[in-house]
């Protein structure tokens, strides 16, 4: 399956997952429940994990 891949199409799908991405965290970002949880007061949570998956 590999070798018959022309050898662009690693860099095609590696731009593809960056610009996915990007576009993902900006849109978190901008989103109404995170601008909730950081109305919060300071301290009000340890940690907040985000996690992406490709």
């Amino acid at each position: 399956f590999f070798d018959k891949r022309p050898f662009y199409k690693h860099f095609i799908e590696f731009f593809l997952l960056y610009e996915w991405g990007k576009e993902a965290c900006n849109l978190t970002l901008r989103s109404e429940a995170l601008q909730t949880v950081m109305k919060r007061k300071a301290g009000y949570y340890d940690v907040i994990i985000l996690e992406q998956f490709n």
